[in-house]
């Protein structure tokens, strides 16, 4: 298995961040253009740091909210034992052979 990206999707998110960046600063000289995009990202650190220093939970909360739908979901699923380590998971339609 190879460790790289088999998508590009992580470097296009990257590239669209840094366009919205510089769609309002495109007309100026170099230098100014990236003064303001510094500017734009210390605001930005600043209030994710502001959102993150609310958060009382060890878990953040698109995290948490991920996990209690995978909880939910996982009421729906049925395990039948074959040996003390091997199970079918039973999930609607799919099954999935677990061996621990």
């Amino acid at each position: 298995m190879s460790i790289q990206t088999k998508c590009d999707f992580v470097v296009n998110t990257m590239a669209e961040t840094f366009n919205a960046y510089v769609v309002h600063v495109r007309a100026k000289h170099v230098i100014y253009m990236l003064e303001d995009i510094r500017l734009a990202l210390m605001e930005r650190i600043a209030l994710k740091r502001g959102h993150i220093e609310k958060v009382d939970d060890e878990i953040f909360p698109r995290a948490r909210e991920r996990l209690e739908k995978e909880r939910q979901d996982a009421k729906n699923c049925h395990p039948l034992s074959s040996e003390n380590t091997v199970f079918e998971v039973g999930h609607k339609l799919d099954s999935l052979h677990v061996d621990n």
